[in-house]
């Protein structure tokens, strides 16, 4: 490695970790499998638990797909398995996530997701990480907080040791603010050591009087082409705290962390989304001196908020979770969902969940939608040309129309096919999964017939890129149907 024949290097660290060294887990064997429909995988992880509660979480891209459950059994191997069935694209990756309930042991994995290909491995190189200090680490006003870190060299595929803290500081103005940064953390001394190296941090804690958690990681990461695990980070963390207070959080802070505040009110905010015939797993998570968690479904022929019943609230050590289950159906309505929870001091705050109910079918309806003539109710001699478009689906993002035209040049004795501007449309809800796109245009084709009007193209947007359209033929009204 390049360090052993310098002076003063010792066969390992001397100090012992107040903490078992290394990761949550220990890994035997991952296992990726395509689906049978050949858009998704299934991902099996075997692997034996180092201590006796442990927790993990897996999502694809920033979309959550197992949103941390507790790993059960404790000898032996254990084996966990879930499919995701996102819609390939190139740069997708699954995260997986072990954890102890503290937090302050960790190990996660970056995976190749591939619909094409199966793969399998069972040789891991985890890189080496330990906090070595006792208890909290605890420090004084006006005074910096100093911290030891032992771990693998940055070299062959290892990283160097990084770090940062997840604290909450008090701004002028009295509100609590939580930050995360590795500015106020400065590198004092680093030891080489055969196999790993030990680095002391110190905390800007005399300028920054702030409580919550110190976090070093280094990450193995795997560059071959045929890797299925690509990366493999460690996480090791600690509670920063000043002398004066119990904890990482001070008595009268709560808070749902990573979560936006909603501009109408103090409660925070997020979205969800699930598809209809699926069962969804939906979780809130309260960080602070919470003392209960209470989770609500508004009700939408009553106004009123009621208790979700099959939620079920675990306790780690600084927090609290609720997590429950969605399964809609075609007809099931968006839902809105609220978690409170309530602080030692008797404050509380609440989180509001919106869950956008995604149908397997999206499809403008031919036979339901329509072109005809309306009286304008402000020109009674006049006439508007009224198109309507049935969609199938759900969400409706925007919808628009186009009129079509057939255009002779005569210059090129060639006829045209041309479509004027997008024309937006009212998209109007008729039931939780169908809806109406209109437009209503100051065009009657019967009085000017030489445009060559042939109909619409009806163009309807959802997410997942997920659009739909179809071509509407005019056909003109008899003398009678002209009215």
């Amino acid at each position: 490695m390049g360090l052993q024949n310098r002076v003063g290097i010792k066969e390992e660290f001397p100090v012992k970790s107040p903490f078992p060294v290394g990761p949550p887990v220990t890994l035997i064997s991952v296992e990726r499998n395509p689906t049978e429909d050949g858009i998704g995988n299934t991902f099996t992880f075997n692997f034996t638990k180092n201590i006796p509660e442990v927790t993990y979480s897996a999502s694809v891209n920033n979309k959550e797909i197992d949103p941390g459950l507790e790993v059960e059994g404790s000898d032996g191997v254990t084996s966990i398995s879930f499919t995701c069935t996102e819609d390939y694209r190139p740069g997708m990756y699954l995260y997986v996530t072990f954890q102890n309930t503290s937090q302050n042991s960790m190990l996660s994995l970056e995976l190749e997701y591939s619909p094409d290909f199966a793969a399998m491995e069972d040789e891991f190189t985890v890189p080496s990480l330990d906090i070595l200090h006792s208890g909290d680490l605890v420090y004084r006003a006006g005074r910096d907080a100093k911290v030891k870190v032992i771990s693998s060299y940055g070299i062959n595929g290892m990283s160097d040791v990084n770090y940062f803290l997840d604290v909450v500081t008090l701004s002028e103005d009295g509100r609590y603010i939580s930050t995360r940064d590795e500015h106020w953390i400065s590198l004092v001394e680093r030891k080489p050591y055969l196999k790993n190296q030990e680095s002391l941090f110190r905390i800007s804690t005399s300028r920054h009087h702030a409580s919550g958690f110190f976090f070093a990681a280094v990450t193995f990461e795997d560059a071959r082409y045929e890797a299925l695990v690509r990366k493999l980070t460690v996480q090791r963390a600690v509670v920063l705290r000043p002398s004066d207070q119990a904890g990482p959080y001070p008595l009268d802070y709560v808070t749902f962390p990573d979560m936006s505040r909603s501009d109408s009110s103090d409660n925070f905010k997020t979205t969800e989304r699930c598809t209809t015939g699926s069962n969804c797993s939906m979780r809130c998570s309260a960080v602070g001196s919470v003392t209960d968690l209470q989770v609500y479904q508004l009700h939408d022929e009553s106004e009123q908020w009621a208790p979700v019943l099959d939620a079920i609230v675990s306790d780690g050590d600084y927090s609290r979770t609720a997590r429950w289950t969605v399964s809609p159906t075609e007809d099931t309505p968006d839902t809105k969902f609220r978690c409170t929870a309530l602080g030692a001091t008797n404050n509380n705050v609440s989180l509001d969940l919106e869950v956008t109910v995604i149908s397997q079918e999206f499809f403008i309806d031919g036979n339901r939608s329509s072109i005809h003539l309306e009286e304008d109710e402000n020109q009674p001699t006049a006439d508007q040309l009224v198109v309507n478009c049935t969609i199938v689906g759900r969400p409706v993002i925007n919808a628009y129309v186009m009129l079509l035209f057939d255009i002779y040049s005569p210059s090129a004795s060639y006829l045209y096919h041309i479509y004027g501007q997008e024309i937006p449309a009212d998209v109007i809800p008729i039931s939780p999964g169908e809806s109406v796109a209109t437009v209503t245009v100051d065009y009657n084709p019967t009085i000017t017939p030489y445009e060559g009007f042939l109909g619409v193209r009806c163009v309807a947007r959802s997410i997942q890129y997920r659009f739909t359209e179809i071509e509407i033929p005019w056909s003109a009204p008899s003398v009678e149907g002209q009215g």
